[in-house]
């Protein structure tokens, strides 16, 4: 009778340690600093929740090394991307396209020459207003522990029930959410780790449509759907999304399909031709 209790305060002790283990692992994170602010003087592109009728984007000889690397990862980078175009990047793996997409939401700076947002240096602009009119659409995304509801809106919290409910219409998830016990009370877990690979998919295109951006960064983001899901995302993401520049990574030819450019990079430079026969 005394094995049980025992093992169950064994094991509440072994929590508690790892917890505070972790707290103290957690403290330096809390206080430091950003590396990357917004400059005091910033210019914002323009309000949040404004239709996405911009996004050029234009890449001036760009070089990044990572710190302790000899070699640059991106090296003479250059390139134009017209606003609404939708642009495939293709390279090997290693040769810089997830750190072309890192500049571009400015989780860095390129050490070399800039990146250019309608005309205007992407270091002068509000980074927190940047990154709102940035979707992206990945293999893996972001979900809490909260319910579906919670999650969908987190790109637009004052977003409507209707809308919310359309989103999920366009990304094929009401038929899923109409079997849920609670519908979109129904709580998904931390990293949605109580739904599928597909669903979190069909939930980060959910949310790229609610956000209305300007730049939607697709990156393997079809992936772990079958073919007919697919094509019909693809179809949601080039019909909805039309007026944004859409840049798609993927290692399969049906999302790189009805491409009007495809940037290559090859070991740092990155050369830019039109998609013809994609």
């Amino acid at each position: 009778m005394a094995v049980g209790p025992v093992h169950t305060l064994l094991g509440l002790y072994m929590g508690i340690q790892r917890m505070r283990v972790s707290l103290v692992r957690v403290q330096p994170l809390r206080h430091s600093q950003p590396d990357l602010l917004s400059s005091d003087t910033a210019q914002s592109i323009g309000k949040p929740m404004a239709p996405p009728t911009r996004g050029e984007i234009f890449l001036s000889g760009l070089v990044f090394t990572y710190p302790g690397n000899d070699s640059p990862t991106l090296d003479s980078t250059s390139g134009r991307l017209p606003a609404g175009s939708k642009v495939g990047i293709y390279g090997a793996s290693g040769t810089g396209k997830t750190t072309l997409v890192d500049l571009l939401l400015r989780h860095f700076d390129p050490q070399h020459r800039v990146i250019e947002i309608d005309g205007t240096d992407l270091r002068k602009m509000d980074l927190q207003a940047w990154r709102k009119r940035v979707a992206v659409v990945a293999q893996d995304i972001v979900l809490f522990h909260a319910s579906l509801r919670d999650n969908i809106r987190y790109a637009r919290l004052d977003a409507s029930e209707d809308k919310v409910l359309a989103t999920l219409r366009l990304a094929r998830l009401q038929g899923w959410v109409d079997t849920l016990p609670q519908s979109l009370d129904t709580l998904i877990g931390e990293r949605g780790m109580n739904i599928s690979a597909g669903q979190r998919q069909r939930i980060a295109l959910a949310l790229a449509l609610l956000q209305d951006p300007v730049l939607v960064i697709l990156d393997e983001a079809t992936s772990a759907v079958d073919a007919e899901d697919e094509r019909a995302m693809m179809a949601v993401i080039d019909d909805r999304l039309s007026q944004c520049t859409r840049l798609v990574i993927s290692h399969r030819d049906a999302p790189l399909a009805d491409l009007d450019m495809l940037l290559t990079i090859v070991q740092g430079p990155l050369h830019l031709r039109p998609a013809v026969g994609t």
